[in-house]
């Protein structure tokens, strides 16, 4: 960042060898990693790197008796720098993007419901007779369902909005948060946390995943991942033995 603003960003994956160490092994290397990634820029100027590792705020006080400590942090001795750590949950911004489950993200997604599509999502519950005697248990008795919850006369469950027996309703939201220009096209696992980010319905898992399977656009335009089996070539029976 420069003058609160971003002027770069980059990522990198783990191999197999650095998959397998700690959390803060991890969390060093990724450090050192940017660090050196933007040598030039960091050189001959104090700067500060700004952690949700709680463990690394400490990293210029503690004495280097690993291995790894040694062998990384010696490449950081040349720049002049401070830790500062900033908890996860308050790191909004650096997980805006990263993480799902992002609750500003989350109202930015439901706003958009307060369309034709929250006026039938409402309607859904009126046609739906177990879902009437559930808001009228919840209506009288907060704690009646342990994950429902009646406010602002909307009924939901851990936060997500309830969709009652509706297939053409329920099939209208994926076709809204999959097939549309903000969904996307997404897998199965993607489209699955996107929707329950928003909305909740029984059997929600089952319906998305029948409806990717019958997107016409992703089945003629995505390709096939699975390895090709190729030709079936037995081998040749024995006339003797060995």
């Amino acid at each position: 960042m420069q003058e609160s603003h971003y002027i770069s960003y980059i990522s990198k994956a783990f191999n197999k060898q650095q998959q397998s160490y700690s959390t803060y092994e991890k969390e060093l290397l990724g450090v050192v990693f940017a660090v050196q990634r933007w040598r030039h820029y960091l050189l001959n100027r104090h700067f500060i790197i700004k952690t949700d590792h709680y463990s690394l705020k400490y990293i210029l006080d503690q004495r280097w008796t690993i291995d790894f400590q040694q062998k990384w942090l010696v490449k950081l001795m040349e720049f002049d720098f401070s830790i500062e750590y900033k908890k996860g949950q308050d790191n909004v911004v650096a997980y805006a993007l990263s993480k799902l489950d992002n609750v500003e993200c989350k109202s930015l997604i439901i706003l958009q419901l307060e369309s034709h599509l929250l006026t039938r999502i409402k309607q859904s519950w009126a046609d739906d007779s177990n879902l009437q005697k559930l808001i009228t248990e919840v209506q009288k008795n907060v704690t009646a369902h342990k994950h429902y919850t009646w406010q602002h006369d909307e009924l939901r469950r851990k936060g997500r909005l309830v969709v009652g027996n509706n297939s053409l309703l329920r099939k209208e939201i994926l076709q809204w948060l999959y097939a549309s220009a903000s969904g996307g096209h997404l897998g199965v696992n993607a489209t699955i946390k996107r929707v329950k980010a928003v909305v909740y319905w029984k059997g929600l898992n089952v319906d998305i995943k029948h409806f990717i399977q019958c997107c016409t656009t992703c089945q003629q335009n995505k390709s096939d991942t699975a390895a090709s089996p190729g030709l079936l070539q037995p081998l040749p029976i024995p006339k003797n033995i060995w």
